[in-house]
């Protein structure tokens, strides 16, 4: 059970690496923010009412 244990834990920690190394290689820009974008939607709204 210990090597099962082990190979798991290495598993997720690989995951976890992986998933920062992205995050790291390709952080969100302000315009890929999810919120950056909803407010860009509301500010050209206001300027723009109907359209």
């Amino acid at each position: 059970m210990g090597e099962a244990l082990e190979r798991s834990v290495r598993k997720g920690l690989a995951l976890l690496d992986r998933d920062d190394a992205a995050r790291t290689a390709h952080p969100l820009d302000e315009s890929g923010s999810l919120l950056s974008q909803i407010g860009q939607f509301l500010r050209r709204q206001l300027a723009y009412p109907g359209v």
